[in-house]
């Protein structure tokens, strides 16, 4: 009978924390004995982090072009985007320059060595 090793038992034990950390439910045993198992219902989780860092990097890109470009270039540019077909519409409309924008824009203007 052979036992499992330290890196097996060490890898379900995280498992089974990770699990534990989306919710849990506590289950009396045959036995007596209280343990607690994963909440299936709350393991389905939206991806919240990985959707606000790519929403980031697309805002930064975005200042970078108007700042890089210009106002009017970059205006003339996405004139010709909204011409285009639906996505770049879409495009179009997901690169207006907005408040933000144009005040990180000043910000990054003001910082950047001429």
């Amino acid at each position: 009978m052979s036992q499992p090793s330290f890196d097996d038992r060490l890898n379900r034990v995280s498992r089974k924390h990770r699990n534990l950390t989306s919710g849990m439910v506590y289950r009396l045993g045959p036995d007596g004995l209280i343990s607690a198992e994963p909440d299936r219902r709350a393991t389905v989780r939206f991806p919240l982090r990985p959707l606000l860092f790519i929403a980031g990097v697309a805002f930064v890109f975005k200042v970078v072009l108007f700042v890089g470009l210009g106002e009017g270039t970059y205006m003339a540019r996405l004139s010709h985007l909204q011409e285009g077909r639906v996505v770049e519409r879409a495009a179009a409309w997901a690169m207006q320059p907005d408040p933000a924008t144009r005040a990180l824009a000043d910000l990054v203007k003001q910082l950047r060595p001429t």
